[in-house]
């Protein structure tokens, strides 16, 4: 298991810019595959979710939109990483 520093409520409640910083990792693909992992591992242990909701505001209901943002990162990279190329040439 592994954790992110600094956590999602650490970056919105942020005293110099506050809710800024959250918004730049809404585009991070190791973002939402980190929460799907932590999300997977916790479902075995029920005495975890409220630690997962205060300390690192992970819902157990976003298992689907983990999935979806990161088909759709995947997907927006590839057609970026295509249409580079295809211009290059």
């Amino acid at each position: 298991m592994f954790s992110a520093s600094p956590t999602l409520d650490q970056l919105e409640n942020n005293k110099f810019i506050p809710n800024v910083l959250q918004y730049p990792a809404h585009g991070s693909f190791l973002r939402w595959a980190q929460e799907l992992y932590y999300l997977i591992e916790i479902r075995m242990y029920p005495y975890g979710v409220e630690s997962m909701r205060s300390i690192y505001s992970y819902s157990p209901n976003d298992f689907v939109l983990c999935w979806v943002w990161m088909a759709t990162l995947g997907i927006l990279f590839r057609l970026v990483a295509y249409i580079a190329l295809v211009r290059r040439e």
